[in-house]
């Protein structure tokens, strides 16, 4: 993925990552070209459906003394026509938006690491983020994000971790 496409996936998502390659070669009956690789990757995790999407967001930083505070706003629709307002403060654009979550129902999740980086060049570029979450059933599961804004691809990702666990079940 790295080669061909510039996605430079975390080691601990490799083993996710190979079981859905894994899957497609054994659909087909042979191994995949490359092309064919990355339409793994673009149909379980972007391309997949969305219970969960974000209709507007805000992250916006504030500092109060000795302290730092990231706060996140917006709109989320579920399932296609239910609207909820989100509203999170956390030390970072990741704890903030699962703190507004949280308010909404969405507290199974435990969040366990990610990793970001550009997939494209210059002051325009693109950033990729690999976020991992444990399931409330205790699997780990990955989601990618991707925006020219830093925060919000990991933001994406959180959401996008969430929405192919709430698919898989």
């Amino acid at each position: 993925m790295s080669n061909n496409f510039g996605y430079d996936l975390p080691k601990r998502m490799h083993p996710e990552f190979s079981k859905l390659v894994q899957a497609k070669c054994e659909e087909l009956e042979r191994e995949l070209i490359p092309k064919e690789l990355f339409e793994v990757f673009e149909d379980n995790y972007l391309n997949h459906p969305m219970k969960y999407r974000l209709k507007s967001r805000k992250i916006y930083e504030e500092c109060d003394g000795d302290r730092d505070y990231v706060h996140f706003r917006g709109k989320m629709v579920i399932d296609g026509n239910n609207e909820v307002g989100l509203y999170g403060t956390g030390n970072g654009p990741i704890d903030a938006f699962f703190i507004a979550l949280k308010k909404v129902g969405l507290d199974r999740y435990r969040f366990k690491g990610y990793s970001q980086h550009a997939i494209s060049e210059g002051s325009d570029a693109k950033a990729v983020s690999y976020i991992e979450l444990q399931t409330p059933d205790g699997r780990d599961i990955f989601g990618v994000g991707i925006d020219s804004n830093v925060n919000i691809a990991s933001v994406l990702g959180v959401l996008n971790a969430i929405n192919r666990a709430e698919a898989k079940n």
